[in-house]
């Protein structure tokens, strides 16, 4: 799995136009061969970052899309960045999640637990917040 990144950052007075246009290429994009997730992303600290994350499941799927129409318009709009865009490509061996986190913890998890907190939250006694910190949302 490779995820590419592309963070920019829009003048205030441009960042709808932007965003809606990152949205346009974005659509024929999620369903190109090779793709498996698309999501864009605003920082809720600094309103005017906008992110890309794409997911590829081959190089290969990755060199197409680089190689696209689609792609060159993408950067194109990232020249309109008020900052310097940041571009990433990362290369994802291998992914892990909350078994990860009770393994190393002796905590064992209720794969069919039903509840608004986590197995391993209720193992340690930890309350859930009720509204999680976070500095980006999906747009």
């Amino acid at each position: 799995m490779i995820t590419a990144t592309l963070q920019m950052v829009a003048a205030p007075e441009r960042r709808d136009e932007i965003l809606r246009a990152i949205r346009w290429l974005a659509g024929p994009c999620r369903m190109k061969q090779g793709r498996a997730g698309c999501r864009i992303l605003r920082d809720l600290e600094e309103e005017d970052v906008l992110v890309l994350v794409e997911e590829w499941t081959s190089r290969e799927a990755l060199e197409r899309h680089l190689r696209s129409d689609e792609y060159r318009q993408l950067l194109a709009l990232a020249e309109l960045s008020t900052r310097p865009p940041e571009i990433r490509f990362d290369t994802v061996a291998r992914s892990e999640g909350l078994e990860l986190v009770a393994n190393l913890r002796g905590v064992e998890i209720e794969p069919t637990a039903v509840s608004p907190e986590l197995p391993i939250q209720r193992a340690h006694g930890i309350k859930p917040a009720a509204n999680p910190p976070s500095t980006r949302k999906e747009v």
